[in-house]
């Protein structure tokens, strides 16, 4: 008995001295904290990023918008115009509204009539995006939407 009891001990006493498999255990529990970490950050810098496309393409849009006044197409210049600026945006997920001295324009027909005796107003455009911000299925914006607004006078 007082075998088991000596076997025991140095037995126990090695365990609590034992360290071989201490990093490991620290490493799998600090891994999935700083992934999530890791992840998060690239996905709130993916969003600051579709954040700056869209003021930039919304920029480059009224910009359109407010010189072209005497295109027949000046609707679908201005939402091509924005496309391609807005390269890191998903085309269909963008909402784009124009304005021209207040008034919504629609197509080309009703952009073109608001420009025609339009010089020295403001020209606007409103451009939304929908954000995503969910890391491991954590939603840390949910409804988020992007927006940036730009006017110019029209030319």
């Amino acid at each position: 008995m007082d075998n088991f009891i000596t076997v025991a001990r140095r037995r126990l006493h090695h365990f609590r001295l034992a360290r071989s498999g201490a990093a490991a255990l620290e490493f799998a529990l600090v891994v999935p904290l700083l992934s999530a970490m890791l992840f998060g950050i690239i996905k709130f810098g993916i969003a600051y990023n579709h954040r700056l496309a869209l003021t930039d393409a919304t920029r480059a849009g009224v910009r359109e918008l407010a010189v072209g006044r005497q295109s027949p197409t000046v609707f679908t210049d201005t939402v091509n115009t924005f496309r391609g600026s807005a390269l890191a945006l998903s085309a269909g997920s963008t909402t784009l509204q124009m304005f021209v001295n207040g008034a919504q324009c629609t197509s080309d027909s009703s952009c073109e009539a608001a420009l025609v005796a339009s010089e020295g107003v403001p020209a606007r455009l409103v451009a939304s995006y929908p954000c995503d911000v969910e890391v491991f299925g954590v939603d840390f914006a949910p409804g988020c939407t992007l927006s940036a607004d730009s006017t110019q006078r029209v030319e």
